[in-house]
């Protein structure tokens, strides 16, 4: 009984501990304009169009401010592309009152030029990747050669990465970190 009494008082204590409040925020800095949606859908019409708004995502809660993805800045991709509306990522934030330095964490999704390229804005954040993603851009996705942009991101973040690895679920202040598979598109970029 008094086994039973115990866990009852230990399950309502922890019951009352208070969750930690995360608020999460769309943050659009650009927008591709006239993007052919066979671009996105194999087999589309060719000829239909759509603007595809150019997103980062704030996770901020329980001392943290965390990006889901960095966005792009590098003039490679502005020539190619040419945004419309664009604000650089890393001052995009300030529209929610921080600066690049307030930025603890970056979860990068996957290494597109639209998720990854503005990792390094970030300073002091600390990257986070998924180790079999950088392997198959190191490896499977250029035949063992290393994509320039891709030797920069490894480059860069030498010891701010913390990659994942298969099966770890990585816990990160009551923020669940999953292993998931690599964009569907990451096999066509390689050809």
């Amino acid at each position: 009984m008094r086994i039973l009494i115990a866990s009852l008082l230990a399950a309502a204590t922890l019951a009352a501990q208070p969750k930690p409040v995360y608020e999460i925020y769309a943050i659009r800095y650009a927008t591709i304009k006239d993007f052919a949606v066979s671009g996105l859908i194999d087999g589309a019409d060719r000829s239909r169009k759509v603007d595809i708004a150019m997103m980062i995502w704030l996770i901020k809660g329980n001392g943290r401010n965390i990006l889901f993805d960095s966005g792009f800045y590098r003039d490679q991709f502005m020539k190619q592309w040419h945004p419309a509306d664009y604000s650089k990522p890393s001052e995009a934030i300030a529209r929610l009152s921080l600066k690049p330095e307030d930025i603890t964490d970056v979860v990068i999704s996957h290494i597109h030029w639209d998720h990854a390229d503005g990792f390094d804005l970030f300073p002091k954040a600390k990257i986070w990747i998924q180790k079999e993603e950088i392997e198959y851009y190191a490896g499977e996705a250029w035949n063992g050669r290393l994509h320039r942009r891709q030797a920069h991101l490894r480059v860069a973040i030498s010891g701010r990465q913390h990659g994942r690895r298969d099966g770890d679920s990585g816990e990160r202040q009551h923020v669940s970190l999953r292993e998931s598979g690599k964009a569907s598109a990451d096999r066509a970029d390689a050809r």
